[in-house]
This record gives C-alpha cells, sequence and structure tokens, in this order.
C-alpha cells in the first residue's frame, strides 16, 4: 500500500491527464511539472526578442548550467558537452569510441532500444562483445553486477537510465 501511495504523489509532478499511466519506454518523455512550467518561461523569453537570447542570454544560460553540473557531481566545468538526449550521447561516444573486434561493452538490461540499434550500427562488421547488467537490482547489487562484468577488453560501461528507486545516481557512481 504504501508503494501505491508513493506512486499516486509521484504522478501529482507530471501533467499527465487523470488516471493515464505512460509506460512506453520507446517515446517522448513527459515532463514534470515543474520542468514544463520552466520550459515555458524560457520559451517566452526567447519569443519576446529571439536574437538577443541567442546571442547574449542563451550563452549566459549554458554557463550557469555548466557550473552547476561541475559543482554537482564535483567536475571540470569544460570537460563535459551538452547533447539533446541519451541517444545522442551515447552515438557521439560509440562514434568516437572506435571500436575494434572484441572489444566489450556492457549496458543495462532495459536500455532503450534506440541505444541498443546504436551499438549494433557502430561497428556492423566487428564482433563486439555486448553483454548487459541487470538494473532492476538495489545500487549494491547493480554495483557487484558490474564489477563482476567488467572485462581486460570493456571498452564502455553505459547506463541510459534506472528503474529502481533505491539507486540514486551517487551510489551508483561509486562503482569503482
Amino acid at each position: 500500500m504504501k508503494s501505491m501511495t508513493k506512486m499516486s504523489n509521484t504522478k501529482n509532478l507530471f501533467s499527465m491527464s487523470r488516471g493515464y499511466s505512460y509506460f512506453d519506454q520507446g517515446g517522448y518523455g513527459v515532463s514534470l511539472e515543474s520542468v514544463r512550467e520552466y520550459r515555458l518561461q524560457k520559451l517566452n523569453e526567447i519569443d519576446k526578442n529571439p536574437s538577443r537570447y541567442f546571442n547574449g542570454v542563451f550563452q549566459d544560460d549554458i554557463e550557469r548550467l555548466r557550473e552547476s553540473i561541475a559543482a554537482y557531481f564535483q567536475l571540470e566545468p569544460n570537460n563535459f558537452i551538452f547533447t539533446n538526449n541519451a541517444t545522442s550521447s551515447f552515438n557521439f561516444i560509440l562514434t568516437n569510441l572506435k571500436l575494434r573486434p572484441g572489444d566489450h561493452i556492457l549496458m543495462n538490461s532495459t536500455s532503450y532500444t534506440g541505444i541498443k540499434r546504436a551499438v549494433e550500427r557502430s561497428a556492423p562488421n566487428c564482433q563486439i562483445d555486448l553483454e548487459f547488467f541487470d538494473d532492476s537490482q538495489s545500487a549494491t547489487e547493480i554495483a557487484r553486477d558490474i564489477r563482476s562484468k567488467i572485462k581486460e577488453s570493456t571498452r564502455l560501461i553505459a547506463c541510459d537510465h534506472m528503474t529502481v528507486d533505491s539507486c540514486p545516481l551517487e551510489r551508483f557512481l561509486m562503482i569503482y
């Protein structure tokens, strides 16, 4: 019963129609209400003066966002890039990874189909060793599963999302 209450409270964060549940992993994501409101606020700001926004304000917004993300993850601000989504990010990585026969890629078991296809397309003539870890476990179990599957030939550990609430990002990143 407690998990039903939690799910009900979570659904209130989205603007979906009452009685509607969104389970389409391969579809377009539904935004949190707070994200949707902020996005609309930004669109209104852009519409008022597009040239001013894209020739100045946009860059300031990006720099503030970069600083915020860098501080949160304890990174250097220029050591990461922004992309449109996880699929674009993954394609960027695969394009620049230059995979060779025998290279090992470890991915989460519920990875988005587009991500799985990107791996297959990245080296069609290359014998990639693709393996999956079970991401429906606790953070400790996920970390243990990943550690047990890392090989000398592992070139990439890819996780485009997590399926459980019990796996906060901070704990998942502590694999090593």
